[in-house]
């Protein structure tokens, strides 16, 4: 009976974190986005950035945005 209710409750935040947008408020960039963008940006750089790895969506909200075109080009414009 654990074993079950723990199961159920694996396929539920599963299912839960499938739904989730892509970006921050929805599924478009938005100032939400860009107001993390540099404070990511920086933390990334960081020795601390595998923390992001204990949380896979904020990963993969950071790796769908800086594959964008444009955070590319931002981020030739940030000073380390």
């Amino acid at each position: 009976m654990r074993a079950w209710r723990s199961s159920r409750r694996c396929s539920t935040s599963t299912r839960l974190a499938c739904q989730r947008p892509k970006y921050l408020a929805g599924d478009f960039i938005s100032f939400a986005d860009l107001t993390h963008f540099p404070y990511t940006y920086y933390f990334m750089k960081t020795p601390h950035a595998s923390v992001l790895d204990s949380y896979p969506h904020v990963k993969a909200w950071w790796e769908s945005l800086v594959a964008r075109p444009a955070a590319k080009k931002l981020s030739t414009y940030m000073v380390w």
